[in-house]
C-alpha cells in the first residue's frame, strides 16, 4: 500500500525524489511548498495533494505496525526455544 500511494504522488506531483527531499538537511518546506503551487490557482490542487500525503502517512503506519507486530512475535518466539 504504500508503494502504491507513492506512485500516485509520483504520478499526480512529480514526487519521485519526495522522500529523499525530506530526509535531506537542507530541505525548505517553504520553498517546496512554493514550487508545487506557485500561483493561486495551482492551490486547487493542494487537497488532492494533501490527500495523497494521507494515504502515504497511513500507507507507513500499517508497514510500521506489521513490522513491529513480526518482530514481536519473532522475540516471542526465541524465548521459547
Amino acid at each position: 500500500m504504500l508503494q502504491e500511494a507513492s506512485v500516485e504522488i509520483n504520478q499526480r506531483f512529480g514526487n519521485e525524489y519526495f522522500v529523499d527531499l525530506l530526509d535531506n538537511n537542507e530541505f525548505d518546506p517553504i520553498q517546496f511548498i512554493n514550487q508545487k503551487f506557485p500561483t493561486e490557482g495551482s492551490l486547487d490542487e493542494l487537497d488532492n495533494f494533501l490527500a495523497c500525503i494521507g494515504a502515504q502517512k497511513t500507507a507507513l503506519d500499517e508497514e510500521i505496525s506489521k513490522a513491529v507486530q513480526a518482530q514481536s512475535k519473532a522475540g516471542e518466539q526465541a524465548t521459547r526455544v
